[in-house]
């Protein structure tokens, strides 16, 4: 109670900072749109918009928990669960709590993910902060890319095997998207991919086919593009930090 407490005052204190940076905008011409949009219209993501959606998925958390804390108020004072009927309430309560449990890891990685903003701030760490807001948009741009090959990929080899049967792997178009997903960083093997052309007889080739087909683009062509993505951010972010005298780790090491 003592930790939630704390998280309590914490989100009161944070909401509270939000609040009075929309008025600072609200006064100086702005509105809430224009808060939450930054400076381009074109951000589908800004970190106003994700501290606001912070804001209510926290509220949201902490409603929660004051729910499943008057749950066990309340189941103190009942027996122990004797009958089907008299348990049923219980593991509705159960999977809340643990779904409570998995909400909180996302509210701490969105809090993480707010705090990478303040890298800015460092003139060594705002290389990192610059590597991404210039790499954001081609990132984008990209993905589509990446995203209609393996779609049409998973979805001529989904076609192959649910008509042999030979790779259950493929049987499911979800579960064939991560196939394809773990293939494209190395983590889905030849064996696994042809199964040894099962249920294809003659034409087994064709799988095989596939999956070159599948490493040239996903493997070879999406991560050699992703990283002439970065490389050219990189350069560019460290092409306008003038600051020499900036690695964050030196100045921590010489301060302890």
């Amino acid at each position: 109670k003592i930790l939630m407490a704390l998280s309590i005052l914490a989100v009161v204190y944070d909401i509270t900072s939000t609040v009075h940076a929309m008025q600072l905008s609200y006064q100086q011409g702005g509105n809430v749109w224009s808060y939450l949009g930054g400076k381009s219209s074109r951000n589908i993501i800004t970190w106003h918009a994700l501290d606001v959606f912070t804001h209510l998925a926290s509220l949201a958390w902490i409603l929660v928990w004051f729910h499943l804390l008057w749950l066990c108020e309340y189941r103190t004072d009942e027996p122990y669960p004797q009958s089907p009927s008299q348990l049923a309430p219980v593991e509705s309560e159960a999977r809340l709590y643990t779904g409570w449990m998995y909400f909180s890891m996302a509210i701490f990685l969105l809090v993480g993910l707010r705090s990478y903003q303040q890298m800015k701030y460092h003139s060594g760490l705002r290389v990192f902060h610059t590597l991404f807001r210039l790499a954001y948009r081609d990132i984008l741009e990209f993905l589509t890319f990446v995203i209609s090959v393996v779609v049409v990929l998973c979805a001529a080899l989904f076609s192959i095997f649910m008509i042999s049967g030979g790779n259950s792997r493929f049987s499911v178009f979800s579960r064939g998207l991560s196939s394809m997903a773990r293939l494209s960083f190395g983590f889905f093997e030849y064996e696994a991919f042809t199964n040894e052309g099962n249920g294809l007889g003659d034409y087994h080739v064709a799988v095989v086919l596939f999956f070159w087909l599948s490493v040239v683009l996903l493997v070879l062509v999406v991560q050699n593009t992703l990283l002439a993505i970065f490389s050219r951010a990189y350069e560019e972010a460290k092409k306008n930090n003038t600051d020499k005298d900036s690695t964050f780790l030196l100045y921590a090491l010489h301060d302890c």
